[in-house]
């Protein structure tokens, strides 16, 4: 086996491994924290835009086009005009921080924090017994 081939099947093997993860727990990270993610909502919003309920995905997450946006940014400016993808992308990351921040501290019912549901926080309060 080539280093090309042990390279893809060790991606594969990654992606099978967190689809996995995921189907089981959900969110990697809600999992292990108890804290919603900046993506929270996301794979909802997107069920909610295949079924063309747009009000629902946008209540999901706000930001669900972006990452269509992000598709055809890439395809037309990567290679072309850095300063434009890099200034997306930059635009994106802050449009995500303020957006979770947002929901996080406003009661918002898809992201949350619930520090006593994360695997951490059960492992540490099983250790200090």
């Amino acid at each position: 086996m080539t280093k090309k081939a042990k390279n893809y099947f060790m991606i594969m093997m990654a992606l099978i491994g967190i689809g996995a993860f995921y189907l089981i727990f959900h969110c990697p990270i809600k999992y292990l924290t108890g804290i919603s993610c900046p993506g929270c909502g996301m794979t909802r919003a997107f069920i909610s835009l295949a079924k063309l309920d747009f009000e629902k995905a946008f209540y999901y997450h706000p930001l669900w086009c972006v990452p269509i946006i992000f598709v055809f940014v890439y395809i037309l400016f990567k290679n072309k005009h850095k300063k434009i993808y890099n200034a997306f992308i930059c635009l994106s990351i802050v449009l995500f921080i303020i957006v979770y921040l947002h929901r996080l501290f406003s009661n918002n019912e898809v992201v949350n924090i619930q520090l006593e549901r994360g695997l951490l926080y059960r492992i540490y309060l099983f250790v200090l017994k």
